[in-house]
């Protein structure tokens, strides 16, 4: 009788072990994991809809002098889409929130932003862009304007 139930007891101890294996190690590994999707998601995003607002601005740019165009730009929390008036719009997106990850050295200070020309000069009357927005893009004559919408 003592066997099966020094068995039982190793069996029992053999669980705990790995059920403190579980939390101690594989769940802060996937919660790093999911903290770097959600990132790389955010950061993907954010680009995404700079770049709709640098076509939208090229597609005005080509049409009639007293054109208008309304789109509608979602950003994430941790992110910004600027207007510049030297014809750039950008972004910054904090990222590493939680500080589960290593850092990066494409964004440093956790910090990843990236600009694009839009080949037009801008009347930015909008300084940056966060959550869901409506941006109207103007041309008057040759001058792009734009405004929340």
């Amino acid at each position: 009788m003592k066997t099966k139930g020094q068995a039982s007891l190793e069996f029992i101890f053999l669980i705990l072990v790995i059920i403190i294996y579980i939390f101690t190690v594989t769940k802060p590994i996937s919660q790093s994991a999911i903290d770097s999707i959600q990132d790389v998601q955010e950061i993907t995003q954010t680009n995404r809809e700079t770049i709709k607002i640098v076509q939208t601005i090229q597609n005005i740019s080509l049409l009639a002098p007293t054109s208008r165009e309304t789109i509608t730009i979602v950003v994430p929390d941790n992110s910004r889409i600027y207007c510049y008036n030297d014809g750039n719009i950008g972004f910054r997106s904090q990222i590493n929130i939680n500080k589960n990850n290593p850092p990066i050295s494409s964004c440093p200070q956790d910090t990843c932003d990236k600009n694009y020309s839009s080949k037009s000069t801008l009347n930015c009357k909008v300084d940056y862009i966060t959550g869901i927005q409506k941006i109207a893009i103007t041309k008057n004559d040759n001058n792009i304007s734009i405004t929340r919408g």
